[in-house]
């Protein structure tokens, strides 16, 4: 267990996965339990970015938010040190590491993920790795999302479906524009990295 000053860590954090950010119903309700018992059930997970020398919560935005409200409440009984909160703290190279270590870490504990939360993720895995998430330049790797992201195939097929779609119009339009430059099937097929019959199908 490590301590550090709640003002040293960066709630504002891109480590945030959420699409709405808190649920500040739940960040009360962990504030309430936290002044019943004086601690939490799991430690905040937070994160020194090493090429920025910044602290980022990986796993506990909530729990951190809840001690910040709480000590803000006038009539709180229980006292809050945020000089010297207790936290589970590791280092990570860069933020897009701590953004991969963020993705999965609601899966199975916390105020439970939306389908919209986990879109969110998938986005933001994207755009800060994208060759990691990218099976080609227009598919995109289900069984390493999965993975980082710990989700079902179903909800996985659900919460890409956008981007998936977003993927196959951009195929699509190149095919397009390279049979328009004179290319073959088969040369499309092979600049495109797909089969000759998705390239006839278009």
């Amino acid at each position: 267990m490590n301590t550090i000053a709640l003002s040293k860590i960066n709630l504002k954090a891109p480590t945030q996965l959420r699409s709405s950010g808190e649920d500040m119903s739940h960040v009360e309700d962990l504030a309430h339990s936290y002044a019943d018992t004086g601690s939490f059930k799991e430690l905040p997970w937070v994160a020194l970015i090493k090429d920025t020398n910044e602290y980022v919560p990986i796993d506990g935005f909530h729990r951190l938010t809840a001690l910040q409200w709480l000590a803000e409440q006038e009539d709180a009984e229980c006292q809050v040190d945020l000089d010297n909160v207790s936290v589970k703290l590791t280092e990570f190279a860069t933020m897009a590491d701590a953004i991969i270590a963020a993705a999965g870490v609601n899966a199975n504990h916390g105020l439970k993920r939306k389908s919209s939360d986990i879109h969110s993720t998938i986005r933001k895995l994207l755009e800060v790795d994208r060759m990691r998430f990218l099976k080609d330049k227009y598919t995109l790797d289900k069984k390493e999302i999965m993975s980082v992201v710990k989700c079902s195939s179903a909800t996985y097929k659900r919460a890409t479906e956008e981007v998936r779609g977003e993927l196959t119009r951009s195929r699509d339009f190149r095919i397009t524009t390279l049979s328009d430059e004179g290319l073959t099937q088969a040369e499309i097929a092979k600049r495109i990295g797909c089969g000759q019959t998705t390239v006839s199908g278009i």
